[in-house]
């Protein structure tokens, strides 16, 4: 319920809205409770002074207790919400304007008293609440002196238990419950105002893990709508950084590879063209100064090994400009259904010749009833070629070149196996990198280690790759797949 860092945001508020509501509410009752004794005390500052003065309580110097006894009764019936009290000098209640069996006190602190007598400031003064043990009240109070000396303190509880009961009342009835009303609408705005804000801070942080999330491929990207153990918008900000980096580091790997690559690349072109370009210079400069001296043989030899290398160096551009523009992307393949039986019958029949040369047993394995596969017959024709090629330059002589194709669910596997050496694993990585020809390559190859990554980047087209394993009885094979085009059956028994 709370994976996200809103939801979480907007708990906290709720909590640190209602203490503080809790706080304010608790805070404005204590102040106006303050507020109010100070302003009672301070309004009936003399009450207690001016009832000895005005109901002539000292007569000729002794206290009249039937005036007392009178002014206890008057007051109790005009204003019902203060209490009389007559203190002997120790505090003592001596006696007093309320119901005898309310009263539960005997004696009021004199502290209070004091305090409230030398008190020049405005601040209230709680005494003891003859009526109640537990708390205080605001009060009047003034010496009684009699001829014989100080009797006591005439005692004025200012708000007693009539103003208490009916306050009580009004806090129930309106106070209060307008109190709550107005603190619960204010707390109310503030947690809208709250949310308002923190939706909006929060949509900048679900704002920037969008923005970190273009930069990622599909399989790092942070869900949306985090899960229960996924975090909040901070984790998810967290986890879209971190893949972020990760992709950043990726990529400068990338570009640092990409670099050597070029570097290589480069240097192998500068190195595989030299040679030809050298042997055509070096025999054309010999059948220059030779021209009136060597025999026909002879110059007939030169020819064809500056033939030879020409047309080496044309196949090493040929390859270069094709595998560019197979890389760049400019060479789309054009699909359609082709037999893939006649197809490597073809290819086999033009490769048995270099075969031949080179005394390697060429052939094909294809069943008697194979489907038409969806490809590009000009650049499957292209991956053949170069796979026989690349078997029969690497094999000692004698040996033996096998095409097999073999039906497997909804694609045909495409299989060129050679009797040679099995491939080391460390340089089965390698084998379709630009120009690498290997430790093993033959005087007879006469490319530039451009025909594996051509042939792979032709099948990458095709939505299919190579993959190298070992061949029946030892060797290598180089195996890929087509899709079939359904319901299509080629008879191939004749062949």
């Amino acid at each position: 319920m709370f994976n996200t860092l809103y939801s979480k945001l907007a708990l906290a508020l709720t909590i640190v809205l209602a203490l503080v509501g809790a706080v304010f509410g608790s805070f404005s009752w204590y102040v106006g409770k303050q507020h109010a004794d100070l302003v009672v005390q301070t309004f009936n500052r003399d009450l207690a002074a001016n009832l000895i003065l005005e109901r002539k309580l000292i007569d000729n110097g002794e206290l009249n207790e039937a005036t007392l006894k009178e002014t206890f009764d008057e007051y109790m019936a005009i204003n019902p919400s203060i209490e009389i009290y007559l203190l002997n000098n120790a505090g003592q209640i001596v006696s007093h304007s309320a119901p005898p069996e309310k009263v539960v006190r005997t004696s009021v602190s004199l502290i209070p008293i004091r305090e409230f007598l030398e008190n020049q400031e405005y601040k209230p003064v709680v005494g003891d609440d003859p009526r109640n043990r537990e708390r205080g009240k605001a009060f009047s109070v003034a010496p009684v002196n009699i001829n014989s000396g100080m009797f006591g303190y005439l005692y004025v509880v200012l708000r007693g238990e009539a103003y208490d009961n009916v306050a009580r009342t009004l806090e129930q009835q309106y106070l209060v419950k307008l109190g709550f009303q107005v603190l619960t609408m204010s707390l109310l705005v503030g947690l809208v105002a709250g949310l308002m804000i923190l939706w909006r801070v929060t949509r900048r942080l679900r704002r920037l893990t969008l923005e970190i999330d273009r930069f990622l491929p599909q399989d790092q990207l942070v869900p949306a709508s985090p899960g229960p153990n996924q975090g909040d918008e901070v984790k998810r900000l967290s986890l879209a950084f971190e893949n972020m980096s990760n992709r950043i580091s990726d990529q400068i790997r990338s570009l640092e590879q990409n670099d050597r690559k070029r570097r290589d690349l480069v240097a192998n072109i500068s190195h595989d063209l030299r040679t030809p370009i050298t042997a055509i210079l070096g025999y054309l400069e010999t059948l220059k100064a030779r021209a009136a001296l060597a025999s026909e043989s002879e110059l007939h030899d030169y020819v064809q090994t500056a033939l030879r290398n020409a047309s080496r160096m044309s196949k090493m551009i040929e390859e270069l400009f094709e595998l560019a523009k197979l890389e760049a992307g400019a060479a789309a393949p054009v699909m359609e259904s082709i037999s893939i039986t006649d197809l490597v019958q073809d290819v086999v029949h033009q490769q048995g010749v270099l075969a031949k040369q080179n005394n390697i047993a060429l052939s094909m394995e294809v069943p008697a009833y194979l489907p038409l596969v969806k490809a590009d017959t000009g650049m499957i024709h292209r991956v053949l070629e170069n796979l026989i090629t690349n078997a029969i330059n690497h094999l000692e002589r004698a040996g033996e070149v096998v095409v097999c194709l073999e039906r497997q669910a909804d694609y045909i596997n495409v299989s060129v196996w050679d009797s040679g050496k099995c491939i080391p694993q460390s340089e089965v990585t390698r084998l379709f990198d630009r120009f690498y020809q290997g430790d093993e390559r033959d005087e007879r190859e006469m490319g530039a280690g451009l025909g594996l990554s051509i042939a792979q980047q032709i099948l990458t087209l095709h939505d299919t790759s190579i993959k190298v394993g070992d061949g029946r009885s030892g060797g290598k094979a180089f195996t890929f797949k087509l899709p079939v085009v359904p319901s299509t059956v080629c008879d191939n028994s004749a062949r």
